[in-house]
């Protein structure tokens, strides 16, 4: 509505502007007092909005002079072009300009249709002539068409060569804009005109026909599309209407001819904007996909994927991890939000000392820093680095701390292939160190080959990922409980997929891995439904990448109703090292899961030391001990004491516990004193086949 009423006052207006413009001093050609009526009615209208003052004004007029000729309706209309024309330069620079939106329009209106046209005059016809239409330089009938045609015309072929400057001056680099994103819009009309006036005779349509091949071939002499090819079309417009002037100064054309040759040219210029504006919108759409894509989808950091990216002309380069797991551990309850601000704290210390970038690294728990810095003492640099790390203050619980406990990892890498970037980065995250003791890796140290993973992806897909199982042993029943456990098949060996787990969060897999391994799972199950009983539930592992994702529950909806799935009989196990409370998806999508029917847990409850504070503010049915507490539960009275508080807290709260690593009797024994409802490990069953499980199963109950 407001965008009807806005452009219908702009027509009204139109109106009101020519009639004005014949009343003040039309005889003398004056265009002064025009230019401040023109000023006047822009301020009133862009800037307060009084958009029926000149409606009001314009159907006065109208009506008390109501004839107007073709002539005049054609002035009419170059005037309501101007107008429309003036509407787009202005949301052209709304996007780049930070000035105030009631006030951008205002100004950018006024300088490249009021101001702009004016220091033209005043520069090209001098000083005596600057508000003044020349006839003997136009020799039209009435001085408005030779305003309007030579201003509009001249704002418009300007503009390209000063958004040629503006985006120069911002990006510091050259321009490109894709020709793939033109080719229908812009070639395909301008080769049918050709076609067709090629019919005729050349000669009478010989400007048109050179309109109409210029712009193409400033793409062709551009090469892809380059900007430079507007700055050419731009120059060329002018030069062919000054070239027109003096023709018709000459009496080598006609009026009619001149006033063909100037609309070409506005018509053209006009759609060579719109292209402008067309490519613009493309070349930013581009830039935010690329930024998307080298950012990681929850902290917004720069990813593994950027620093490639960034590397990808390097001979060599010094690689430093900054590993933060160690002093997040000492605290309890370090939140999401927190976590970012130590990143962000950290890497604004770098930047101001080094001038370098950082990147998230693939652990999602420390920082990677590249320097191209050659001929200097690692010992020193690292210890140096650890230092500006050690003295920047970050916020915890509301207290001000200084990271400490934390790993500092170097490593010099002559690069070569990108594969072999990622084989040490991983050699660099997988070794191991102890905190407040920088060390530095030697870049032949051995690691695991991803080259084939991450960039085929091919490995992540139905036909590689095996789905296997760990049953649980149930303190009080026989029906069958476990965990889904993901295998990757790969060069006719079986491998655990947590090994791939640091280069699939950067590159996009986690959300793909988790649905291929749900879809499957729930097949399986739909396959057995006929003859599976004594079913407990079945535990699936789902990433933060996916909790955190749009429409997540949704998809899941999907494939229950597909497969027919009880619900009830599925539990999501959520890492606790992953939980992002700060996240709105995450805790909606952990709602939505329960909402269905099915159960939430958290798994290896007491890795990150916050357990009590997740059990508190997490909506869960399950809770699962970390592994740690349980291997040295025998001896280690503190194993004994965290895993006997928590177990009483939960089934206090009416949850079910589970005890992972249970390798002993023993172990199960006292377990089943404390009253832990399930036991998992090696003690109870190794991982198989979820088929010649679900085959076993069947079996003992017939």
């Amino acid at each position: 509505m407001v965008f009807l009423v806005k452009n219908i006052g702009m027509f009204f207006l139109s109106f009101f502007l020519y009639f004005a413009a014949n009343i003040f001093y039309i005889s003398q050609y004056n265009i002064y007092p025009i230019f401040l009526i023109y000023t006047l009615i822009m301020v009133t209208t862009y800037y307060k909005g009084f958009y029926f003052f000149p409606a009001i004004i314009g159907m006065f007029i109208y009506f008390y002079e109501p004839i107007i000729s073709i002539y005049d309706m054609f002035t009419l209309l170059c005037i309501i072009y101007m107008f429309f024309i003036s509407n787009f330069i202005a949301s052209l620079f709304k996007y780049y300009s930070r000035i105030q939106p009631h006030k951008r329009e205002v100004y950018y209106m006024i300088f490249y249709v009021v101001i702009f046209p004016l220091l033209y005059n005043f520069f090209y016809y001098g000083i005596s002539e600057a508000f003044y239409v020349n006839l003997n330089v136009f020799k039209l009938e009435g001085a408005l068409i030779s305003l309007y045609f030579s201003d509009v015309f001249h704002s418009l072929t300007i503009l390209p060569i000063f958004f040629v400057i503006y985006e120069f001056y911002v990006n510091k680099s050259k321009i490109k804009l894709e020709i793939k994103n033109f080719s229908v819009v812009y070639y395909v009309p301008v080769i049918l005109i050709l076609m067709f006036y090629l019919l005729y005779p050349l000669e009478k349509y010989k400007d048109l026909i050179l309109i109409l091949f210029i712009p193409a071939a400033g793409f062709f002499v551009g090469f892809k599309g380059q900007i430079k090819s507007w700055f050419f079309c731009s120059l060329i417009s002018i030069g062919i209407y000054i070239l027109k002037c003096q023709q018709l100064n000459n009496n080598d054309i006609s009026v009619y001819e001149f006033n063909s040759s100037i609309l070409y040219l506005v018509v053209i210029n006009l759609f060579l904007f719109l292209l402008l504006i067309k490519g613009s919108f493309y070349k930013n759409l581009l830039l935010k996909q690329k930024d998307r894509l080298k950012r990681d989808p929850v902290t917004k950091l720069k990813n593994i994927n950027c620093l490639l990216d960034d590397c990808k002309n390097l001979k060599s380069l010094t690689l430093i991890e900054i590993n933060f797991q160690s002093f997040f551990t000492n605290y309890t309850g370090v939140t999401f939000n927190e976590k970012i601000s130590i990143f962000n704290a950290v890497s604004k210390n770098i930047s101001r000392s080094y001038l370098s970038t950082t990147y998230l690294s693939p652990s999602s728990s420390g920082l990677l820093i590249y320097f191209k810095a050659k001929n200097f003492n690692p010992s020193y640099f690292i210890n140096d680095l650890s230092e500006i790390v050690r003295n920047t203050e970050v916020s915890i619980n509301n207290q001000c701390l200084n990271p400490n406990n934390v790993i500092i990892k170097g490593m010099e890498i002559n690069t070569g292939e990108k594969g072999y970037l990622i084989d040490n980065i991983s050699t660099l995250c997988d070794s191991t160190s102890i905190p407040n003791i920088p060390i530095w890796i030697n870049e032949n140290s051995s690691c695991d080959k991803f080259e084939e993973l991450f960039y085929s992806k091919s490995l992540i897909s139905n036909e590689h990922l095996e789905i296997y199982f760990q049953v649980y042993k149930a303190n009080l029943s026989d029906d069958l409980y476990g965990e889904v456990l993901t295998r990757v098949v790969h060069k006719d060996k079986v491998e655990s997929i947590y090994k791939y787990f640091p280069m699939m969060g950067d590159l996009g897999l986690f959300i793909t891995m988790d649905f291929i391994v749900i879809e499957k799972v729930f097949k399986l199950i739909n396959e057995y439904s006929s003859k599976l009983t004594g079913v407990g539930y079945i535990s699936l592992n789902v990433s933060t990448q996916s909790l955190s994702s749009e429409g997540f529950v949704d998809k899941i909806k999907v494939l229950i109703n597909q497969y027919n799935i009880d619900t009830s009989k599925f539990c999501f196990e959520v890492s606790e090292s992953d939980i992002c409370l700060d996240s709105r998806l995450y805790v909606e999508n952990i709602n939505g899961l329960r909402e269905l029917g099915a159960k939430v847990a958290i798994d290896d409850l007491g890795a990150g030391y916050s357990g009590f504070s997740y059990l508190k503010k997490l909506p869960y049915d399950v809770v699962k001990f970390d592994g740690e507490f349980i291997r040295n539960i025998i001896t280690n009275k503190n194993d004994y004491a965290i895993v006997k508080a928590i177990n009483s807290f939960c089934l206090d709260m009416g949850k079910e516990t589970v005890a992972e690593f249970v390798e002993t009797g023993e172990q199960a024994e006292l377990l089943g004193e404390l009253g832990v409802t399930y036991f998992q490990g090696y003690w109870v069953a190794k991982p198989i086949l979820f088929k010649d499980v679900l085959d076993q199963h069947v079996l003992n109950r017939n």
